[in-house]
């Protein structure tokens, strides 16, 4: 015993003189060579086994502390050498006269845990589900993401048994965490027919709209609150424009209907968040209302299609708004005369039009077309699955377009023929392919882009009238 406690002081003042001077790292063999220089010296035929035992008890016992050696009051870390695993099998340190030499045995690795990725995860197809009801209904309204997640809804007006066109002034508050509505404070003026935009500041602006005329006012929701404010009023009345954020924050809003039976509008305006104000801006080449706006990549407008001259002509032309100047300048027309057809911009800066009739509520199309913001051109791309107009169309996250609902002419007693179908457009196909289709038939309803990559459908109207419901589309993976 007395030798071993003269080895083991040996051996650490050994290695604690090689860490003063910076010598490491402190390998199997350099403790193996430590050991045996450390080890007390005998003459007579024990000299050799006594060694040769001291040095292998040190480096098993080395090796079995994972590599901690203590050395006067401090203490030398030796890298560990087997993992811990039960009952390993060590590496052997061979004594001889030379430096000793590791003869390692087979060492029993832990098999390493299978990764999320690695793990087998069964494809989930497309769905639906319903959402709970909300609280007014909505067609003719408009759906607002929010900083917070929640989603606005504004009401329009109710139609079928027992409605009578009655204009709301409701709004609704959806969680999408929860699945739940629950309403805030009602607008100031009921309307339909309106627009609702979400400013940098995190406030909503509604504007225009009618009740029993075009309507100037416009009106602020602060999500902060839950309250309305009244903001400055449009220079012009107005109904089924556009309403467009600009990259500066402004809001240019433009066309629409003035009055009941009157030519659209060719004016526009912009208002101004910090102001509170509106100021006229330069007008469209051709009167419209039923038209697209979306804004492209480098911050100009495109506008297309749309009525003119009292609803009696579709056109099939197209122009773009230039914030700086505030002018507008003719592009390419599409190749189909549209209105009530769907516009979405794709990663790609293209824009896709679908959809939409050409004068025929009876007849609406199902052709579709991409307009390219680098030439001025469109050029049709794959038709969709069914004739739809009054539809939505929403990008989602990985790139594809949704369709969904929206009517297919009308029926032989003149009601409308209101779809519960869907499709997804692949933009590097440029084809359609049918998905699962909504929970019920719905037209001139909303659809919302939720934080989760879910799509929340709201309102609008079926077969039987005005439709209080929501449901969820959730795109699935790997189908």
């Amino acid at each position: 015993m007395h030798d071993f406690d003269q080895f083991e002081r040996r051996l650490a003042a050994a290695l604690r003189s090689d860490a003063d001077r910076g010598i490491g790292p402190f390998g199997p063999q350099r403790v193996a060579r430590a050991a045996i220089a450390a080890s007390p010296r005998r003459s007579g035929p024990t000299q050799g086994r006594s060694r040769r035992g001291l040095t292998l008890l040190a480096a098993a016992a080395l090796l079995l502390v994972g590599g901690a050696v203590a050395a006067g009051s401090g203490l030398v870390r030796l890298p560990s050498l087997v993992p811990p695993v039960p009952a390993p099998t060590l590496p052997v340190a061979v004594a001889s006269s030379s430096p000793a030499v590791e003869t390692p045995g087979p060492v029993v690795s832990p098999s390493p845990a299978p990764t999320s990725t690695e793990a087998a995860v069964a494809p989930r197809g497309p769905s639906w589900m319903p959402t709970g009801d909300m609280v007014g209904a909505q067609p003719g309204g408009t759906t607002t993401l929010l900083p917070n997640g929640k989603v606005l809804v504004t009401s329009g007006y109710e139609t079928g048994p027992g409605f009578h066109g009655f204009h709301y002034g409701s709004a609704t508050l959806y969680d999408a965490a929860t699945g739940t509505w629950t309403a805030t404070q009602s607008m100031i003026d009921g309307r339909q027919g309106q627009t609702a935009t979400l400013l940098p500041n995190g406030k909503v602006l509604v504007a225009g709209g009618t009740i029993g005329g075009a309507m100037v006012s416009a009106e602020l929701y602060d999500p902060v609150s839950g309250t309305w404010a009244v903001t400055g009023s449009m220079t012009r009345g107005r109904a089924g424009h556009t309403a467009t954020l600009l990259p500066d924050g402004r809001v240019l809003v433009a066309g629409g209907d003035s009055g009941s039976g009157s030519d659209p509008l060719a004016s526009a305006e912009l208002f101004d968040p910090a102001s509170g104000t509106w100021a006229a801006t330069g007008s469209m080449g051709v009167r419209r209302s039923g038209n697209t706006a979306t804004l492209l990549p480098d911050g100009t407008v495109l506008v297309a299609g749309g009525v003119s001259r009292g609803g009696r002509e579709v056109l099939a032309s197209a122009e773009l708004y230039d914030p700086a100047r505030g002018t507008w300048t003719a592009t390419g027309s599409m190749g189909t005369r549209r209105e009530s057809c769907s516009a979405t911009l794709l990663p790609d800066g293209r824009v896709l039009v679908a959809g939409g009739d050409s004068g025929s509520v009876s007849d609406p199309l199902a052709t579709a077309e991409l307009y390219d913001p680098a030439s001025g051109t469109w050029a049709a791309t794959g038709s969709m699955g069914t004739r739809r107009e009054v539809h939505t169309a929403t990008l989602l996250p990985d790139g594809k377009v949704l369709a969904a609902g929206g009517r297919k002419g009308l029926l032989a007693n003149g009601n409308a023929d209101v779809l519960a179908s869907a499709e997804l457009f692949d933009a590097a196909t440029g084809s359609w392919t049918p998905t699962l289709g909504m929970g019920v038939p719905r037209e001139f309803h909303t659809a919302t882009l939720l934080p989760d990559g879910t799509v929340l459908v709201a309102g609008g109207e079926g077969d039987a009238g005005t439709l209080t419901t929501a449901e969820l589309y959730d795109p699935g993976s790997g189908l």
